[in-house]
């Protein structure tokens, strides 16, 4: 057998381990000799980066609204004169 039909071989036996048999040497071997897994690597970094970030404004628009809409339910009691002006100002504080 050449070289080439051994490194194949020994690539797909690699693939095929689990990964209680894939060492860390091994790890760092094909990491570090395949630009193809550190930019797919990367790019799966990169793209699970942009989710938590895009998720983060989402959770953050979703509580300055809340806050806003409370906010101006505090001002309204405030201003004007209600007969359950008490009880409406408790339930705003609790929420």
């Amino acid at each position: 057998m050449n070289s080439k039909t051994t490194d194949k071989a020994a690539k797909h036996e690699m693939s095929n381990a689990s990964a209680e048999h894939y060492s860390y040497i091994d790890y760092e071997h094909d990491f570090k000799s395949d630009s193809k897994i550190r930019k797919a690597a990367f790019e799966m970094a990169h793209n699970i980066r942009e989710f938590e970030i895009n998720l983060y404004w989402k959770r953050a628009a979703y509580f300055w609204t809340f806050i806003s809409a409370t906010l101006a339910g505090h001002a309204l009691i405030e201003t004007r004169t209600f007969d359950s002006q008490g009880i409406l100002a408790l339930l705003l504080a609790c929420t």
